[in-house]
């Protein structure tokens, strides 16, 4: 029986073939049906990858975005489940507010579990920091989990961000240009009152990987290009 492409059968689906649909030349047709128990294939099960995106500081009047979209899992959605906790243990109001933002996303129509929560601006309390926790599960019950920490900010904070997202891979031949984004922080809320006309500064800090060193570039001036794109909007990568 082929089922036709993209299909998929959970752990207890029925599978039944309806009357009429298979008939011998004499046009009788067989009704079947039964349930099937599926097992795991040999060696370990194919275990989830949980994976938070969010920032570690978030502005007086910004929403916390917290997105675990990136989560990988045995190709098929996953379960997302969102906890918080406040450093000096007063959690109480957080976590409802958590839970509130969370039933809203199902309100909406969240796809997996609700993969990507806001939090209003004043779910958290200024000048606390939060330690948020990600599990997620995938559909034969394995899981994975994660946490970032974050600090509520008393002031308006920039927004930052790398355009194409944070994963990019680039070929060492050809060399790449990263471009980063940014914007003022939202003070709507507070009593700072931040000029549109001001400049922001960007630098650029390697926190993973083979450490990028004068002789990692071919000549003087693709590493002085290099460096001069450290303060700059776009991360220049020479080949």
């Amino acid at each position: 029986v082929y089922f036709g492409d993209g299909a998929s059968i959970e752990v207890f689906d029925r599978v039944e073939i309806r009357p009429k649909a298979v008939m011998n030349l004499m046009k009788n047709s067989y009704h079947a049906s039964g349930l099937v128990s599926l097992q795991y294939p040999p060696g370990d099960p194919v275990k989830p990858l949980a994976v938070l995106r969010m920032p570690e500081e978030v502005g007086i009047c910004d929403k916390l975005v917290m997105d675990g979209s990136a989560s990988e899992g045995s190709g098929r959605v996953l379960k997302y489940k969102y906890g918080i906790e406040a450093v000096d243990q007063q959690s109480v109001n957080v976590k409802l507010a958590l839970q509130a933002a969370v039933d809203r996303v199902g309100a909406a129509g969240g796809i997996g579990g609700r993969a990507v929560v806001e939090m209003e601006p004043w779910d958290l309390e200024p000048g606390k920091t939060y330690v948020v926790t990600l599990e997620v599960e995938n559909w034969i019950g394995e899981k994975d989990s994660t946490s970032v920490q974050v600090t509520k900010s008393r002031a308006p904070v920039p927004r930052v961000w790398v355009v194409g997202g944070a994963d990019q891979e680039v070929l060492r031949e050809t060399g790449a240009v990263i471009e980063g984004e940014g914007m003022l922080g939202d003070e709507s809320c507070s009593e700072v009152v931040l000029d549109s006309g001001d400049v922001m500064e960007y630098r650029w800090n390697q926190v993973e990987g083979p450490l990028l060193l004068a002789d990692s570039f071919p000549d003087e001036r693709s590493l002085a290009a290099f460096e001069l794109s450290l303060q700059t909007r776009n991360l220049y990568l020479p080949p």
